[in-house]
């Protein structure tokens, strides 16, 4: 059995945490679920620990109304650690994130949270 691994998802729907829930890169995290990752992206990211999925939301949390929840995942596929990240979230801003070969600016790339891997597909426990 592979070790668990930690998302953290919107409290009210389930949906990717940082992503508007109508756009094509926000993705659904129920349990007993298989979650593959849109074609051509990094992947799903994930916390190695769920210490570090709590330090990141304390972190994006703080002073806000934001509610998120952690869910327990398993790895499908091998795991990659990214070396640059979009720092904008919108659904344009990632699919020219995507579609540039990582030929961004450097004001629009971002290192990757610690502790953060990538996975094609993740198997939703919780």
């Amino acid at each position: 059995m592979r070790k668990y691994k930690f998302k953290v998802v919107k409290s009210r729907n389930n949906r990717s945490c940082m992503i508007n829930g109508n756009s094509k890169f926000s993705l659904l995290y129920e349990k007993d679920q298989n979650v593959y990752a849109p074609e051509g992206t990094l992947g799903i990211m994930v916390f190695k620990t769920r210490i570090n999925a709590v330090m990141w939301m304390h972190g994006w949390c703080l002073g806000t109304n934001i509610r998120w929840k952690i869910k327990r995942v398993i790895p499908i596929g091998r795991g990659k650690v990214p070396k640059e990240i979009s720092r904008h979230i919108t659904t344009e801003d990632l699919e020219d994130f995507y579609c540039s070969d990582y030929g961004l600016e450097k004001a629009c790339l971002s290192e990757p949270i610690p502790e953060t891997i990538c996975y094609p597909g993740v198997f939703v426990i919780d």
